[in-house]
């Protein structure tokens, strides 16, 4: 009896603690620092739940692709891509931090195709219509609400036409939205979803520009 109260007493101050995150996550968005996100994210257990692999189940890049990607962090979805396109691709991949920047720096450095720079989401590096897709894992809930459809809409500049546009979440993450919420996200900046995959506390959206009203009058498209 002790060992079940015991147990059921560490459940709970454990769902306590993730309930507290994710309150003041909602509450205050914000990156998660890269050494919590090496403890609580980037470790065996954590990955043989939740692969990192998560956004590739859904869509992955063909070889030679140039892929950028949103919040690197420690770069284990960095390394994905990185082998995905293959030394024929690119994947440029930004972080606002710079202890991340210099993680995903360390881990990916093995790929010359592969570069990682210090960037906001808000305001991306790349030139209009450069990039085949856009990756971003775990990371537009720690932007703040009312700057979310800035970061699409930036996505949507960089992207070639017919990009995809692919954004993951799991848990456990403060910042975790809804598969919902991301719909109804990409769905205000001009993106059709293409592809939805789903899991255990994890989804993944693949989505496609579409044409604003000035393209489809410039390829002749009726309305």
């Amino acid at each position: 009896m002790a060992v079940w109260l015991g147990v059921v007493g560490a459940a709970a101050a454990l769902g306590a603690i993730f309930a507290g995150l994710r309150w003041d996550g909602r509450r205050r968005p914000r990156p998660m620092a890269p050494g919590l996100e090496t403890v609580f994210l980037d470790n065996p257990l954590r990955r043989a739940l939740f692969a990192p692999a998560l956004a590739t189940r859904a869509w992955t890049p063909p070889p030679g692709s140039w892929v950028g990607e949103l919040g690197s962090g420690t770069g284990m979805v960095t390394a994905v891509l990185a082998r995905a396109v293959g030394p024929a691709g690119r994947v440029w991949a930004v972080d606002r931090q710079v202890a991340a920047v210099a993680r995903t720096r360390r881990r990916v450095g093995r790929w010359p195709w592969c570069a990682v720079a210090l960037a906001d989401a808000r305001h991306l590096p790349w030139p209009d219509g450069e990039l085949d897709a856009v990756v971003s894992v775990a990371m537009l809930g720690e932007v703040s609400a009312g700057e979310r459809g800035t970061v699409l809409a930036e996505c949507r500049r960089v992207l070639k036409p017919g990009g995809r546009l692919v954004l993951g979440e799991y848990g456990p993450d403060p910042h975790f939205l809804r598969a919902a919420e991301l719909e109804a996200l990409v769905a205000r900046a001009g993106f059709q979803v293409e592809l939805r995959h789903r899991g255990f506390w994890q989804h993944v959206l693949v989505a496609i520009a579409c044409p604003s009203a000035q393209e489809k009058g410039a390829r002749g498209i009726k309305q």
